[in-house]
């Protein structure tokens, strides 16, 4: 396969974490409007978006569909696909279980403070009223 640089913008999931395993996020926005892109990237766009034969339109992008294919049909990768979408749908849902939580928390402190508020702005009204 050819080697291509690609136009990206890379972007860590969370720069302040150091991450020692070289991995980089990238993020294609597919249905960008904005900036000039060459026609490569707006080749390599589209199939990432529909990974068809059809939009596979060059060389690099026949080889690229060729590998997606191979592993597509690899039943062992198959398999180790299907264990990480199920990992990744535990971890979004232990994520939004501890979201709800740390809300329902954040809820009750502010509610706290709310009526410490109202406290303390009546006994500011008592003691005014006492002054007067």
């Amino acid at each position: 396969m050819a080697e291509r640089k690609l136009e990206a913008t890379l972007y860590d999931a969370e720069p302040d974490v150091p991450y020692d395993d070289g991995a980089k996020t990238i993020f294609l926005y597919t249905r960008g409007t904005k900036g000039q892109v060459s026609e490569e990237v707006r080749q390599f766009l589209r199939y990432m978006e529909n990974s068809t034969s059809e939009n596979a339109v060059n060389d690099t992008l026949r080889d690229f569909h060729h590998i997606v294919e191979t592993v597509k049909k690899d039943r062992e990768v198959s398999v180790k696909y299907m264990k990480q979408f199920e990992r990744d749908n535990m971890m979004r849902a232990e994520g939004r279980e501890e979201e709800r939580k740390n809300t329902e928390r954040e809820h009750a402190r502010a509610e706290r403070e709310c009526a410490r508020a109202n406290a303390l702005e009546a006994e500011l009204k008592r003691l005014k009223s006492k002054m007067l």
